[in-house]
């Protein structure tokens, strides 16, 4: 399964960036690297809060402009989930959509956001394998350069595998990267 999430995400970005540039849009791709600041997640069936420890991951994403000052895009990230004193290897893939404020003559742009993805979590401890619906919201500051510096936070309303239903956060998540 987490291969063909990261496969179709992979075979996702380049048909966003073509049909993006046919259409004489402007794309650009981004790399981020991640802090994951500890939280809890939440188990049902035993009805417990679990602790879910400091995480590092890294993420690709594409975006294009939807309108004068709205973009769209698309992103893959790769998260070390940490809890029950292991790590897991947690995969998401999305859509976000990003207003533009500022950024004129090569100033600042301050880009609040919001997405929506699907996060899949190889085994951790005594869980098997878990599927999510990811939510994130935050800010995304552009600087001269192309250089980026986002904070935001993240979680998963609902998710799980047969055996438990699985939720986690909000948590803190902040983000460091470059635009290309």
């Amino acid at each position: 399964m987490r291969f063909r999430v990261f496969t179709a995400a992979l075979l996702a970005l380049p048909l966003f960036v073509s049909t993006a540039r046919a259409q004489g849009r402007q794309t650009t791709f981004g790399l981020k690297g991640t802090v994951l600041m500890p939280g809890e997640f939440y188990i049902a069936e035993p009805n417990r809060y679990f602790d879910f420890g400091l995480s590092l991951g890294a993420g690709a994403f594409v975006d294009t402009h939807l309108a004068d000052r709205l973009l769209g895009g698309v992103y893959l990230d790769a998260l070390q989930a940490k809890a029950f004193d292991d790590t897991g290897l947690l995969l998401d893939a999305g859509i976000t959509l990003k207003a533009a404020l500022g950024g004129r003559r090569g100033g600042i742009s301050w880009r609040p956001e919001i997405g929506v993805g699907f996060g899949n979590l190889t085994a951790v401890g005594p869980l098997e394998s878990t599927r999510y619906l990811t939510l994130r919201g935050g800010l995304e500051v552009v600087l001269p350069g192309g250089w980026l510096v986002e904070g935001s936070v993240y979680g998963a309303p609902t998710g799980g595998n047969n055996d438990f239903t699985v939720s986690y956060g909000p948590m803190s998540m902040i983000r460091v990267g470059r635009l290309f």
